[in-house]
């Protein structure tokens, strides 16, 4: 494998599928996600971090998704100074997209907004 260059390319192939995963999660959160909701753009790892608007709670989305079954992150599970992210969530894209996925970035966003209907 390493003489023929399959290493190489499972490399360059992964990289790009992570990088697609990444940019589909991005283009997810802006669609879906209350005005105001910022992202990193992770250059490595799995794991983008999303800063929700004024007025949302990372814990109380936490809990709001996990009522129906969709598991995120809050940010202050990160950090011995929690109060600091308490608008702070953690979301994997290391998985392959799927319409189950869509739809659950699709209601955080919704359950986010509610927070601030």
């Amino acid at each position: 494998m390493l003489a023929h260059g399959g290493y190489d390319r499972h490399i360059r192939y992964a990289r790009e599928s992570y990088q697609q995963r990444r940019d589909r999660l991005i283009e997810l959160l802006a669609e879906c996600f209350p005005e105001g909701t910022r992202s990193t753009k992770p250059r490595g790892g799995f794991v983008t971090w999303i800063q929700l608007p004024e007025g949302v709670s990372a814990l109380q989305l936490y809990l709001a998704a996990r009522r129906e079954r969709v598991l995120i992150a809050p940010g202050e599970l990160f950090s011995s100074s929690p109060s600091k992210y308490q608008r702070s969530i953690r979301i994997c894209y290391a998985q392959e997209w799927t319409p189950e996925r869509e739809r659950a970035i699709k209601l955080l966003g919704e359950l986010a907004a509610e927070q601030l209907a």
